[in-house]
């Protein structure tokens, strides 16, 4: 463990106790010092919710917002300045094709995205806050010029934080595979599913819940061929189930340097067998 992750694993330990606090004691601890989910938040395991009896038929997609591309591109509401930047970065792109992971604050605080996909030709465009359901109408922006082979999408938990269901995000990722479509027909779109955290601990079933919807959509073919769905939240957490303290940063929801390389170290096999037409 390097310097960074064993002093943040160092201020997830309950003093006195010698040992690492659950989810409740440690929004106890952080009262006061950063921002927080309401509440105690509740223990034990993160559910898979593998037998879970939703159905995508209790799921309704909207109609696509129109490829942003060009004179009249679809705006970024409350995002435009980031929206903006990722765009330029975009066009300012020689190389097209390989994978481009969108989403939110976890994608845009993933520095070191080229360095944990060694030989791999990636790139991040997360814009951060935002929510799936508003990636939509401007995912062309996002990833229009450089066309990825995989096109990576990581959101949807900050949907559920502000009191979206579980099928209003997954109706949300069948609008933004419509719209890529429309666009990128041979791009191959992945969903990569929401995973635990400290902070949103006690929203976890709700996020299994919208991971366990998606999963039915993509295996029923109702979004097409190339779709896939890939799941590294066991990269932060222990063997008891509970999240892995040194994998977050102070305010328990984004990952640490640490908590990156172990999702990057579960993502890899995953994501090979998409990079090849």
């Amino acid at each position: 463990m390097g310097r960074d992750e064993a002093a943040s694993s160092a201020r997830w330990q309950n003093p006195g106790a010698g040992r690492t606090c659950a989810p409740d004691r440690w929004h106890r601890a952080a009262a006061g010092r950063r921002l927080c989910a309401a509440g105690l938040l509740a223990g034990g395991l993160w559910c898979a919710l593998a037998g879970s009896a939703v159905s995508w038929g209790q799921v309704t997609a909207t109609a696509p917002a129109e490829p942003s591309t060009g004179v009249g591109r679809a705006p970024g509401g409350r995002w435009e300045n980031e929206v903006a930047a990722l765009e330029a970065a975009d066009r300012a792109l020689v190389r097209s094709g390989g994978i481009a992971f969108i989403g939110s604050s976890n994608i845009r605080l993933w520095t070191s995205l080229a360095a944990d996909f060694p030989g791999w030709h990636v790139v991040g465009r997360g814009v951060g806050g935002c929510h799936l359901h508003e990636l939509v109408p401007v995912v062309h922006r996002l990833v229009g010029h450089s066309r990825p082979d995989v096109l990576v999408v990581s959101a949807g938990i900050n949907d559920l934080h502000a009191g979206r269901s579980a099928e209003q995000v997954a109706a949300a990722f069948a609008d933004l595979v419509k719209t890529v479509r429309a666009a990128l027909p041979r791009t191959r779109i992945v969903f990569l599913a929401i995973a635990p955290s400290f902070a949103r601990w006690d929203e976890r079933d709700e996020q299994a819940r919208a991971n366990a919807l998606i999963r039915e959509f993509i295996a029923s073919g109702r979004g097409g061929p190339g779709l896939g769905y890939v799941d590294a939240g066991a990269a932060y957490l222990r063997p008891d189930g509970l999240p892995a303290p040194e994998c977050f940063v102070d305010d328990g929801l984004h990952p640490t340097r640490l908590g990156y390389a172990r999702r990057a170290a579960r993502l890899r096999p995953q994501l090979e067998p998409y990079l090849v037409p």
